[in-house]
């Protein structure tokens, strides 16, 4: 895979989040399990990776917390319909993790990968 591709944690369902993401340029590929998720990123080069925790029944905080035990610098956008705050968002800044809201327009996903790219 090319490594302007973006992997997603979630569903093949979803897809508003696939196509704003391909809207903005990016390829997508998706996987509906941490393990399908962990294989990929082990084999492929992606450009960021987005766990949606709207569409995913698997534990995004392990899933971060995995892909950080062998790849401190790929950036990592988690967004879902909640706010996060406290020691989870605490802890997700420290693991460089950006926190997107589902509320707010799916483009913005692309340019908050964008930003987070530039940083690693």
């Amino acid at each position: 895979m090319k490594s302007d591709a973006i992997l997603i944690l979630g569903s093949k369902q979803d897809r508003a989040l696939c196509d704003a993401l391909l809207d903005f340029g990016f390829e997508v590929l998706v996987r509906e399990s941490i393990a399908g998720a962990i294989e990929k990123l082990r084999t492929d080069r992606f450009l960021a990776i987005v766990a949606d925790a709207q569409h995913t029944t698997e534990d995004v905080l392990e899933f971060v917390l995995n892909i950080r035990d062998f790849d401190e610098s790929i950036p990592i956008l988690v967004t879902g319909p909640f706010p996060v705050a406290g020691k989870d968002k605490t802890l997700l800044s420290r693991l460089r993790v950006a926190v997107v809201h589902r509320g707010r327009a799916l483009q913005d996903m692309g340019k908050t990968i964008t930003r987070l790219k530039g940083k690693t």
